[in-house]
């Protein structure tokens, strides 16, 4: 077993060793003798090499002049693979770059051998370090990119890692390195830590090599070497932060100030001043930068993951009281019978009224399989109700569809979480089982999420080795991420945008305006082209983090769409559609009759009796009040009994909201669209029925908006 050295030092380590490299090799063959004869030579040997030998072997072969260079290229087929590994280097060496970096790549594709993986990458790691003359960059960063994706053996992840960083500086180099640090096996922690520790990133591999540093062995020497560079890294960092005028001892002598000053002494609280200092520090950098609390990590966690412990319902404040606006079906207040509109009075014997939210908020969730008291009221109840609630897990999906007429998909994405892609692509191959002709992406008030999630997003409808999406830090590029497969969908795609469409979900919107794939339809969206990173602080034992903005993001056409402040940036829609202005009063009028019990009194005298007809205007009315049984009786008693000023085609809209409230609980699913509503949903499936070449009115259920945009757009389809 043939075995490679595993490491590569910075510039002081290769300072130290460079007098070991100065042995002289010796070469069996005559100055005079023919480069190819030596070449041919050296290569059947090195068939049956091992060890030392076939090093030693390797290392004369790449020393030969370009005429050995037709026997080196055909020692790139040999079958043995060591043979190819050290053709492949010597191919390099004599020039080669593209074919030697390319067919160590095929190596660790095509041998089963981890030992000779693990060689191969070593060596192209060694070869392509501080050297971009090796053809296709991105082809190399791609193949290595998508071996670590199927590439399972730690050693040999490690090693794919240290070459993916070589080629370029990617954060997800360090992160798969870092990943091996948590691992049981001594062996690999200890390599990957003094890997990171040559990628000059030792934040997590100090721990190690301090431990390591201890051992009289070659690995122990070089973690002495390590920290020393360190040391020395440190003290120069601190000799330049001592020649500024900022003194960090201002902020203890405010503190001891303050406590000894203050007006009020009981409102000392260190914790609380120290919190306010962190903030202020971090919000001063940008508006997405920031400190978070204990508390505050965990929610961030749980708004990633859309899972949490708690009662299963969203929530608002309404006439003064905590309300839940929709229970999330199958979760624990669905269970137990309580509904959209319901009134949490109380929560643990605390009254909510005129109460923060997110406390209130707070108190409901919890570890699940506890129990957590509230009170409800209900109209139409004679008193509140006392409920015991056990809080679960609750796991929101947030890629979720359903099929129009017309063979249109309306995929939901609410936001971009560790399960969303999977998400997705469940949703997408149902569509693909109804024949779906055209899709529809709805990224409205979607304020983004993970990174890598948005990449398999967009995998999904771009063909591979295209760029999604480029980082760049302070001092460069950081990453740049590309497609890896064949997208699994290929027709026209509109996608819903609007004011509150921001970061992964503007990566979505602007990877496929900048590829011509999707057709974006709205308004302006928000403008958030920046990276946040969630740094755990070790000063508080990881439980506080700190968001940091550590990189701006840019697009397939190297444009950034940050907002800068002057009303700049962000994406243009393709498609202008503003929403109809609201009238407030209105919605004071409505709220009159919600509060009077009265569209409650209505749903209750005529639900049973007329299921069928109020479901079905639940999904449309045709925006015809006298489908709605003893409408004229019910607006008729609103206007008598309660002097309201609106109209009955406004009050239809009214009614027909509160029951379609009432439908989607009783059936326990909520409605993705509304289709007589949704104005930017019209625009969509009229441009997706032009693009199909079907005559919009033709579908019933399109035939009320199927000429609404017709002074708004051309004949022509905007997307094929």
């Amino acid at each position: 077993m043939r075995k490679s050295n595993s490491f590569w030092c910075p510039a002081l380590i290769i300072i130290l060793l460079f007098s070991l490299s100065l042995v002289p090799l010796s070469i069996s063959y005559s100055q005079e003798s023919d480069s190819a004869v030596q070449a041919e030579v050296i290569i059947q040997k090195l068939t049956e090499a091992e060890g030392a030998k076939y090093w030693s072997l390797t290392r004369q072969l790449e020393s030969l002049d370009k005429k050995a260079l037709p026997a080196v290229t055909e020692g790139l087929q040999a079958p043995q693979a060591y043979v190819r590994l050290a053709c492949a280097r010597a191919s390099y060496k004599m020039g080669r770059k593209a074919e030697g970096a390319l067919t160590l790549i095929r190596i660790i594709q095509e041998i089963k051998s981890n030992r000779v993986k693990i060689d191969a990458a070593e060596q192209l790691a060694g070869l392509v370090k501080d050297d971009d003359g090796y053809g296709d960059k991105e082809l190399v960063e791609g193949s290595l990119e998508s071996l670590l994706d199927v590439t399972l053996e730690p050693e040999v992840r490690l090693s794919l890692a240290k070459a993916l960083y070589n080629v370029s500086a990617t954060a997800r180099a360090v992160r798969e390195i870092k990943e091996l640090l948590k691992l049981k096996d001594e062996g690999i922690r200890i390599k990957a830590a003094l890997t990171l520790a040559q990628m000059d990133h030792f934040e997590d591999s100090l721990p190690i090599l301090k431990k390591l540093a201890d051992d009289p062995t070659e690995y122990g020497h070089l973690a002495r070497v390590y920290l020393e560079y360190k040391r020395l890294q440190d003290a120069y960092q601190r000799k330049v932060l001592n020649t500024r005028k900022f003194d960090y001892a201002v902020l203890d002598e405010i503190l001891t100030l303050i406590k000894a000053r203050y007006v009020d002494p009981e409102k000392f609280d260190l914790e609380k001043l120290m919190t306010a200092a962190a903030k202020g520090i971090a919000k001063s950098l940008d508006r997405f930068s920031d400190y978070h609390t204990e508390l505050e990590k965990k929610r961030s966690t749980e708004s990633i993951n859309m899972k949490y412990g708690g009662i299963g319902a969203y929530v608002s404040m309404r006439n003064d009281y905590l309300t839940i606006e929709r229970p999330i079906y199958g979760g624990p207040c669905y269970k137990v019978g309580l509904r959209s509109l319901d009134q949490i009075t109380e929560v643990e014997g605390e009254s909510t009224r005129s109460k923060n939210i997110s406390d209130l908020i707070n108190k409901l969730k919890g570890d699940p399989k506890t129990p957590v008291k509230i009170k409800v009221y209900r109209r139409g109840w004679a008193k509140e109700r006392d409920f015991t609630l056990i809080r679960a897990f609750i796991q929101i999906k947030t890629a979720r569809g359903e099929m129009l007429p017309g063979k249109i998909g309306y995929l939901l994405i609410t936001s971009f979480g560790n399960t969303t892609a999977q998400e997705m692509e469940q949703v997408l191959k149902g569509f693909q089982k109804q024949d779906i002709q055209s899709l529809i992406i709805d990224l409205r008030s979607n304020s983004g999420g993970l990174l890598h999630t948005v990449v398999k997003m967009v995998d999904m409808v771009i063909e591979k080795n295209k760029v999604v999406v480029t980082t760049k830090d302070r001092v460069g590029v950081v990453d740049r991420y590309v497609t890896r497969r064949d997208n699994i969908i290929d027709m026209p795609i509109y996608l819903l945008v609007n004011e509150g469409t921001a970061s992964a979900a503007e990566i979505l919107s602007g990877a496929l305006q900048d590829y011509k794939k999707g057709v974006l339809i709205g308004t302006q969206t928000f403008g958030k082209g920046s990276v946040q990173n969630i740094l755990e602080l070790k000063s508080t034992n990881r439980d506080t983090a700190l968001r940091l903005t550590v990189a701006k993001y840019y697009l397939p056409t190297g444009r950034s769409i940050h907002m800068d402040g002057k009303g700049n940036g962000g994406l243009e829609p393709d498609i202008k559609v503003e929403l109809p202005e609201r009238k407030l009063w209105q919605d004071q009028e409505s709220n009159r009759i919600l509060d009077a019990g009265l569209l409650d009194k209505y749903i209750t005298r005529h639900y049973d009796a007329h299921k069928d007809v109020l479901q079905k205007l639940a999904d449309s009315d045709g925006l015809d009040q006298k489908k709605y049984p003893e409408f004229d009786d019910f607006y008729q008693e609103l206007l008598t009994a309660h002097n309201i000023h609106l109209t009955q085609n406004e009050v239809r809209e009214i009614l027909r909201v509160h029951i379609r409230r009432y439908v989607a609980d009783e059936r326990g699913s909520e409605f993705l669209t509304d289709l007589q509503k949704d104005v930017v949903l019209q625009r969509a499936i009229v441009e997706a029925t032009k693009g199909l070449g079907v005559v919009t009115e033709t579908i019933p259920e399109y035939k009320i908006f199927a000429h609404k945009f017709e002074k708004e757009g051309a004949e022509e389809p905007v997307a094929k």
